[in-house]
């Protein structure tokens, strides 16, 4: 505490200290937003896997803007949805496997019917749904709310695409 005060004794010891924190705090402002630019926009784009493909990793509270390149060519994104996690990675012959959670307030039936006119339906049940887009099949599942989802007052479903 004696070395902050040694800076505030006198007048010229005063504008060295807020000329540093004049100059400082706008860098370490503008550096943090620029890592922050950097690190949602790599989010978007994916990183290298180990499989010579590219893995897609998202979880926040907020909805995801866009759902990666390789799921929208199988399956969109329910509409008034929000979509906290993906967890979705390709290979190098570009075969895509993993899922994604999203909540919405219209009821999983309405899901389920939404999402069974977009592909060929396999199975289904009360909590369950199975299609087949492209080759691919996915699965789309209600989920239970638990303490740590960011959401709690809608309904929760998972998609599953099984490579």
């Amino acid at each position: 505490m004696s070395s902050i005060l040694f800076l505030l004794q006198n007048k010229e010891r005063r504008k060295i200290f807020f000329l540093c924190i004049g100059i400082g705090l706008p860098m370490l402002l503008l550096t943090a937003v620029g890592i922050n630019y950097y690190e949602s926009s790599s989010e978007a784009e994916g990183t290298p896997n180990d499989k010579g493909g590219i893995s897609y990793y998202y979880r926040e509270s907020s909805d995801a803007e866009k759902l990666p390149e390789p799921v929208t060519k199988l399956i969109s994104k329910y509409p008034n949805s929000k979509v906290t996690y993906i967890n979705v990675s390709t290979d190098k012959a570009g075969t895509i496997g993993g899922d994604f959670i999203s909540f919405t307030k219209d009821d999983f039936k309405k899901v389920k019917d939404y999402y069974g006119k977009t592909g060929k339906v396999v199975d289904q049940d009360g909590d369950r749904l199975e299609i087949e887009n492209a080759g691919v099949k996915i699965s789309i599942t209600k989920e239970n709310i638990y303490e740590d989802d960011p959401i709690k007052d809608q309904t929760k479903f998972k998609i599953y695409i099984i490579d």
